[in-house]
């Protein structure tokens, strides 16, 4: 994600959080887990943009 994020890093998001932020523990999440930079960049994402949908 560069200075402001891009029509690729909400496709990405959207591909990566479905699995990495999913419940459960898939071959397939534990190994995109195991990318640190994927987790991160969810996260910094997800803290900018979503929130919102975590507060009560």
């Amino acid at each position: 994600m560069g200075e402001k994020p891009s029509s690729v890093d909400a496709c990405a998001y959207g591909f990566l959080a479905n699995i990495i932020k999913a419940p459960g523990n898939s071959p397939l999440q534990a190994i995109t887990r195991s990318y640190t930079h994927l987790v991160a960049y969810c996260e910094k994402m997800h803290k900018q943009f979503y929130i919102l949908l975590e507060q009560p």
